[in-house]
């Protein structure tokens, strides 16, 4: 389980969620049809996805899905083109 220095904080786990929650909606709202069958069983294997790997890191690797629910830039270290580079990706 996670230790003290790997846990998770609430603004990452809401983080989290709320990206698991909004990129599927923005997908449907972009295809411009909430009744697509396609998107919605897109969705459902997304979330299923997600939430898999997030337990299975959460018991065998603590650390990597710590390190991986950071927000973007939310080290002090970086500096010049680095610190707006993962809100492009």
């Amino acid at each position: 389980m996670a230790n003290g220095k790997n846990k998770l904080t609430a603004g990452q786990i809401i983080y989290t969620i709320f990206f698991i929650l909004l990129f599927p909606a923005v997908i449907l709202f972009l295809a411009g049809d909430w009744f697509w069958i396609e998107g919605w069983i897109f969705i459902i294997w997304f979330i299923a996805m997600s939430l898999t790997i997030g337990i299975y890191l959460y018991r065998n690797d603590p650390a990597l899905l710590a390190e991986r629910s950071k927000m973007p830039g939310g080290t002090t270290n970086k500096n010049g083109i680095s610190i707006y580079y993962p809100y492009y990706i």
